[in-house]
């Protein structure tokens, strides 16, 4: 099967998107030394309020013996303050990115393919010296993001026209729906799930189902792989095979939100893994048809506003022109601390850090589960947390609804949410619910 041909994929929004003439021009002048900016907008840097950047680092953090992180050379303090002008982001933290990803996912694309005009034909001095069985590699990229909030509603205006159909599995992540996809009136398609994600078998049929109608196909498949938001399922390396091979089947592109990836521990506290963390869809993508979020915000701090989206060179080089249009990139302050503070830590330091933090969320999974197992046994079913932050029970007592237990969990002092408000067909029908309620609005306004 040949690679994606990303120019068929985009929007019809994508296919105009072009980067800001004089975006371009200032990032290709703006790193010459001695050049003088007449050009730009850009304010000099001995305009700028700071003079240098000094942090206390956490006892949480597993780095060196200081405790403090500074950021004192002229050139980094000047570059915290001014505008993002790479449109892929801080160069050494892309860097630091893209080298992660690579370690940790293998990707696929970032070996030889085979090369699909290689004839099965028995090899001549004179072929074998002009065709090769090894096509270049697909290749990987890397674009840093304001988090996933604001790359997610990016990457939906790149690949879908309103209306356009998109899987998602059947409890998701309500802010898409309600935020991205609604509003560009797609059409959800829900898949069902079990304890290890989305349900191959039910996704194979649903399209099926749709082909054999003569229904427009989804192009896109939108999912969370790793502590699933809401029900905390982890798509096992033999689920994730089939999920791609039905994507390669059914020509899908998959969007792996993987905001808990971090959050792994299979084997409870006392047995993190540290970076030895089970790989993502990339490891697999041997025709460039997955795309990767990325987000610091559940490992370092949400308030930094960082993350990445790691994809082919095409799929990367549009979402930059996404980025430069609409934020001129992530933060620059964020960028140049959060490097100084990976810096500083190493590699060591970095997974001593992560590995602190999954036993963390390990010992709370195991606390909430023996206070299931003591108080709901006979009434509720659930699995054990193995990743993310999510504990997912299913009610099993005769009669009970979930719904009326928000404001008996609040009276104590608990905050739970009923997983019937985030199933998509929920969130649909209480969309068409305001919208209805708003065209009365405006029904009754007219006529008075």
């Amino acid at each position: 099967m040949a690679p994606v041909n990303w120019e068929d994929r985009w929007s019809t929004e994508a296919q105009l998107k072009q980067l800001p003439s004089l975006h371009g021009i200032v990032s290709k002048f703006s790193t010459m030394a001695g050049m003088i900016g007449m050009h730009g907008g850009l304010p000099p840097a001995d305009s700028f309020p700071f003079n240098y950047f000094n942090a206390g680092i956490s006892a949480a953090g597993h780095g060196p013996a200081d405790t403090e992180l500074q950021i004192v050379e002229p050139q980094l303090v000047s570059a915290a303050q001014q505008y993002n002008m790479n449109a892929e982001g801080y160069a050494p933290l892309v860097s630091w990115a893209h080298n992660m990803v690579a370690s940790l996912h293998q990707p696929a694309t970032l070996l030889p393919q085979p090369n699909p005009n290689t004839s099965t034909a028995p090899t001549t001095p004179s072929s074998s010296s002009s065709c090769s069985s090894e096509a270049e590699p697909i290749g990987m990229q890397v674009v840093m993001t304001q988090g996933s909030s604001a790359a997610l509603d990016c990457l939906f205006r790149m690949l879908l026209n309103p209306g356009d159909p998109v899987l998602l599995e059947e409890y998701t992540y309500a802010h898409v729906v309600e935020a991205d996809l609604l509003p560009m009136r797609c059409e959800l398609l829900p898949v069902p799930m079990d304890s290890h994600g989305l349900l191959p078998a039910a996704l194979d049929a649903m399209l099926t189902q749709r082909s054999v109608a003569g229904l427009a196909l989804p192009r896109l498949l939108y999912c969370i792989p790793t502590g699933q938001n809401p029900t905390g399922a982890v798509m096992g390396p033999e689920r994730m095979r089939q999920v791609y091979e039905l994507a390669r089947k059914w020509d899908l592109i998959i969007l792996e939100d993987d905001a808990y990836f971090w959050l792994q521990y299979p084997q409870g506290p006392e047995a993190v893994p540290g970076l030895n963390l089970r790989p993502g869809f990339l490891s697999i993508d041997v025709d460039g048809r997955v795309i990767r979020l990325d987000t610091l915000s559940k490992l370092l701090g949400p308030g930094f506003r960082l993350g990445w989206v790691a994809g082919p060179p095409a799929l990367a080089a549009k979402f930059a022109l996404y980025t430069a249009g609409t934020s001129i990139g992530a933060n620059m302050l964020s960028q140049v601390m959060i490097h100084q503070l990976l810096t500083k830590w190493g590699r060591q330091g970095f997974e001593g850090f992560v590995a602190q933090l999954q036993r963390r969320y390990a010992q709370q999974a195991a606390v909430a589960e023996a206070a299931a197992a003591q108080h709901l046994a006979g009434l509720a079913e659930w699995q054990a947390a193995e990743a993310g932050m999510f504990m997912w029970l299913r009610m099993t007592a005769p009669g009970a609804d979930s719904s009326k237990l928000i404001e008996a969990s609040s009276a104590e002092g608990v905050m739970i949410v009923p997983g019937n408000l985030i199933s998509v067909p929920h969130l649909q029908a209480a969309a068409r619910s305001r919208q209805q309620q708003q065209q009365r609005k405006a029904a009754s306004s007219t006529v008075m």
